[in-house]
């Protein structure tokens, strides 16, 4: 009967251990920040970027616009679906110099993002790419409207991650914790309970 339970804790902890690790590798999402939090010009400007050292995955590269100002969000939020006053024109090439994706936002209804009371994210282009490779990005942001070149924001390239499912992800590590915890202070309650009667 001990060794049963000796078993049965040890497989507990073991699996608890691997839910743990895995979900904690789900909740470590890669992002790469390519260009820093700051009002710069991009209006009718061209910007370049390198990307090394990514993953196996499938990202996701988006202009991340932030005020405190209501009417700001609310103009970002409406112009998500206005394209005749603008276009993003992105590309990724890689080492070989081999275009691997383009996309031009010319159609709001192709705009993808997302929005808080004090940001907004605009996602103008993803991509799968393969370990080891390296990437040249282009984005060419055409407009006629100074308000984009006013506002602080930042570029960045993030994993693709299903964002409704990290607070589970979250859950079920905290979950695997507690199972480790209970497992191993089982495995020591048992171990001395054991030693007790035979003792006796």
């Amino acid at each position: 009967m001990k060794k049963l339970i000796y078993i049965i804790l040890i497989l507990l902890s073991i699996i608890s251990l691997v839910n743990y690790f895995y979900f904690t590798s789900k909740l470590n999402i890669e992002k790469v920040v390519l260009k820093q939090q700051s009002v710069f010009k991009i209006t009718n400007e061209t910007l370049e970027f390198k990307l090394n050292n990514l993953n196996n995955k499938h990202y996701k590269i988006a202009i991340n616009y932030l005020s405190s100002n209501d009417s700001d969000i609310v103009t970002l939020k409406k112009r998500m679906f206005m394209p005749d006053e603008y276009n993003i024109i992105s590309q990724v090439w890689n080492e070989r110099g081999n275009l691997v994706k383009s996309f031009s936002i010319d159609d709001g209804s192709k705009m993808h993002g997302g929005w808080s009371n004090e940001d907004v994210e605009w996602v103008i282009l993803d991509f799968v790419a393969h370990s080891g490779n390296s990437y040249k990005f282009r984005i060419t942001f055409q407009s006629k409207d100074d308000f984009f070149n006013k506002l602080n924001k930042e570029i960045y390239l993030i994993e693709d991650y299903d964002s409704a499912s990290a607070p589970w992800w979250y859950l079920f590590q905290r979950i695997s914790l507690i199972m480790i915890i209970l497992s191993f202070a089982g495995l020591i309650a048992t171990y001395f309970a054991s030693r007790y009667l035979i003792k006796k």
